[in-house]
Parts: C-alpha cells; sequence; structure tokens
C-alpha cells in the first residue's frame, strides 16, 4: 500500500481528534450550534457523494449501471442495519445512566451514530485513492478530513457535559474516528485485489454515506427546532466543498 495514500487516509480519518482542542477554553455548546454543525457536516457528506462517489461510480460502470444502483441501495441497508444493531449494545459504564434507568445517555448515543457513519466515510476515503493518488482522492480525503472535526467536537462537549472529564472526552472524540482509517484501508484493498469493482464500491460507499445523512444527521439536526439555521449550514457544507473541490480539480467527472 503506498505510504503516502495510507498516511492521507488516517489522518483523515483521526481528524476528530482535533475536535477535543477547543475544550480548553469551552465547557457547554448549545443545542442550536449543535444543530448548526451537524448540518453543516451532513452538507459536507452530501457533496462527497454527489461529486465524487456517485460520479465515480457512473464513470466506470461499463454496461451494468444495474450493478451500480444495486450496490447504493446495500450500502444504505448496511447503515440502517448497523444503526439498528448496536442499539443493543450494553453501555460503557461512564455512560450507563443513573441506576434503575435503561435509557442510554445522549453522549454515547451521539458517540454510537457518529462511529457508524464515519465507516462508510472511511470506506469512501479509500475507494476515492482505488486508483492511486488523484485530485478526487484528495477532494474525498479533505472534505471528509474537515467534517469530520466539527464531529469529534460534538462527541467531546457531550462526554465533557456528561462525565466532567476532558481526558474521558478527548480520548472518545478520537475514539468516534477510529473505525474511518480501517475502512479506509479496507476500501483501497478492496480495489487493490479487484480493480473491476471501482465502480461497485463507489456506489456502495455513497448509498452508505447518504442512509448516514439521512437517517442519522439531519433528522438529528432539525429534532429540537432549528431546522433553519442547520438547513443553511447543511447548504453552506455543500457550497464550501464544491468550491474547494473545484479549486483542486478534484471533481470525478
Amino acid at each position: 500500500m503506498d505510504p503516502v495514500i495510507l498516511l492521507l487516509i488516517v489522518a483523515s480519518g483521526l481528524a476528530t481528534a482535533l475536535g477535543a482542542v477547543p475544550l480548553v477554553a469551552i465547557r457547554t455548546l448549545s443545542q442550536r450550534t449543535h444543530d448548526i454543525l451537524l448540518g453543516f457536516t451532513g452538507g459536507l457528506m452530501v457533496t462527497v457523494v454527489v461529486l465524487g462517489l456517485l460520479p465515480h461510480a457512473a464513470a466506470h460502470s461499463g454496461a451494468d449501471p444495474t450493478a451500480v444502483a444495486a450496490s447504493v441501495v446495500l450500502g444504505m441497508l448496511l447503515v440502517v442495519g448497523l444503526a439498528r444493531a448496536v442499539r443493543r449494545l450494553p453501555l460503557p459504564k461512564a455512560f450507563g445512566g443513573s441506576s434503575g434507568s435503561s435509557a442510554p445517555r445522549l453522549a454515547f448515543v451521539l458517540f454510537l451514530a457518529l462511529a457508524i457513519h464515519h465507516f462508510p466515510e472511511g470506506l469512501a476515503t479509500g475507494v476515492g485513492y482505488g486508483e492511486g493518488l488523484t485530485a478526487t482522492g484528495n477532494g474525498i480525503a479533505l472534505a471528509i478530513g474537515l467534517q469530520n472535526i466539527p464531529e469529534g467536537f460534538l462527541v467531546a462537549i457531550a462526554v465533557l457535559r456528561e462525565t466532567g472529564s476532558r481526558r474521558a472526552a478527548a480520548l472518545y472524540a478520537a475514539a468516534s474516528g477510529v473505525v474511518e482509517p480501517l475502512a479506509g484501508i479496507v476500501g483501497y484493498l478492496w480495489l487493490s485485489v479487484s480493480p473491476a469493482d471501482l465502480a461497485l464500491a463507489s456506489g456502495f460507499a455513497g448509498g452508505a454515506m447518504l442512509a448516514a445523512v439521512l437517517t442519522q444527521v439531519l433528522p438529528e439536526s432539525h429534532r429540537h427546532g432549528n431546522r433553519v439555521p442547520a438547513t443553511l449550514t447543511f447548504v453552506l457544507g455543500i457550497a464550501l466543498t464544491a468550491g474547494v473541490w473545484i479549486a483542486l480539480g478534484a471533481l470525478a467527472l
């Protein structure tokens, strides 16, 4: 595996750890700001899918677009299935809530939700580098790395609020992104072994990311009545990423 690509995949995924840095000065976060940040990350994720993964899949689909469409659906179903499965996991002691209560604390629910959708993001990064160190791969890695920072901050601030420990907050912020470089390496190795699967891998990663946005990120950002500011930052995330990609020449088509 190209060491430069490996470094970029790992750096993009573990950018969640940078989200703990503001805890030096910030201990609380309003719900409105929380939802605004979620909306922004959703816009970045959608742009990766629309400008990077799906055009990439279409450009390499050959004579079998049906298989690509099926891979998109399969990716969406995987994320939905994972989201349901983790609800049955036992909570770590720090997030167990008061005795007699089985309801998960908000911080751990948020941690799980972000950890789940970091899987398709990591896969997308690895797939983006399926043809080597390309502008498209760099664009995907950059966009995902940027949106991982506010996501890591959301995890960190929630953990700090519920545990009072900056150390725990920083650890959980970093841990929420660990799955991403692992998934990125899987995606990259998949295409190293079977380059002909590039279209299927791109469609699968794109479907998984869309499911994460539609079933987790956007509903959570709208759930507390902050639909307008969250939607505005969602659009801002799309515009910002599109502008950066145009400047980098990273569009897939």
